[in-house]
């Protein structure tokens, strides 16, 4: 039995830890870029690509806070709203405002940022906003994560070090930048180092992780293929990756939140996911894995152990083999 689960991926410690609040794999998300083109130009962030093939579009660079609310009254209210999108969100003066306002409307959400862009004032209107996780993207070393790390930026760092944002983690790529290191010892802050990703193909100098998948397969991040993005101009793209704006879905300034999943972008990209993703974005992606692989082998073991408990879970994989449990 213990050779059984460990070829599946399970390690029997820790599974009677916590279990996860809700599900991300069937969670609906709209990620908001308050703003197109980001002055942190992260190695990782193809700043270049989503410039070049979204301003094609439109000339709409900033979300202004009126074109905000119509979208957010668009979106039902089990969607989660992120702020994060493709661009630092607090380099639009209005995000801490959009924030409030989401969180008045009784929306769940996630903010990502570099601080960049942030004021005392905006810290000040957010900083008890209940949000379901925050991420603190931190400078290093090594040339990923370039923010401008000047008198200002430690300034506010050290402010959110102090009092963080609520459900707060601290992360980073590479080597943790030097001058932020004492503030985060002296805020007992221990900060996460998370793995690079080539944004399904965008970022050439990250190697890929894609594996052999089969032509049935499905998005680990995302089952019903509604994590997406809404840009500046209402535009709404497929997936956080979409950096070339490959697969726009409509636009909610124009049209419901429901008729995105109905055109014939979204039924083009669902079709192509039965022939191994050929033709879209997600066939260089490294989020898009086999029906059958032991990638989703895996985290489906890990879903039924958590929702059902062990000894059902075992029972389960015996009956698989054949053998019989009273």
């Amino acid at each position: 039995m213990r050779i059984w689960l460990k070829e599946l991926g399970i390690q029997l410690n820790g599974l009677w830890g916590k279990i996860e609040m809700e599900d991300d794999f069937k969670t609906p998300l709209m990620a908001f870029s308050t703003v197109i083109g980001c002055v942190n130009n992260c190695s990782y962030c193809p700043q270049k690509t989503l410039i070049h093939n979204y301003f094609k579009r439109t000339d709409v660079k900033k979300m202004s806070f009126g074109n905000f609310k119509i979208i957010l009254a668009k979106l039902p209210r089990n969607v989660r709203v992120d702020f994060s999108g493709m661009a630092e969100p607090f380099l639009n003066k209005d995000c801490a405002k959009m924030i409030e306002y989401t969180n008045d409307k009784g929306f769940q959400m996630i903010l990502c940022t570099t601080l960049i862009g942030m004021r005392n004032e905006d810290y000040e209107r957010i900083c008890d906003i209940p949000f379901g996780l925050t991420y603190i993207h931190l400078p290093d070393n090594d040339g990923n994560t370039n923010m401008k790390v000047d008198g200002d930026y430690l300034r506010i760092l050290d402010r959110v070090a102090k009092n963080p944002l609520k459900n707060c983690t601290f992360t980073y790529y590479g080597s943790l930048h030097k001058k932020i290191i004492p503030i985060l010892k002296k805020n007992n802050i221990t900060a996460l180092k998370f793995p690079l990703y080539n944004r399904a193909g965008n970022v050439s100098h990250i190697k890929s992780k894609i594996k052999s998948r089969g032509k049935l397969v499905l998005c680990k991040n995302s089952k019903y293929l509604n994590h997406n993005d809404v840009y500046p101009d209402g535009s709404v793209g497929f997936c956080n990756a979409d950096y070339g704006q490959r697969h726009t879905l409509g636009n909610l300034l124009t049209a419901s939140y429901t008729s995105l999943f109905k055109g014939e972008e979204f039924k083009r990209i669902r079709k192509a996911f039965k022939n191994g993703a050929k033709g879209t974005l997600c066939y260089d992606c490294d989020g898009c894995i086999g029906v059958y692989s032991k990638e989703n082998l895996i985290n489906n073991t890990k879903k039924i152990v958590r929702k059902t408990g062990l000894t059902k879970y075992i029972k389960r994989v015996m009956t698989s083999f054949g053998i019989k449990i009273k």
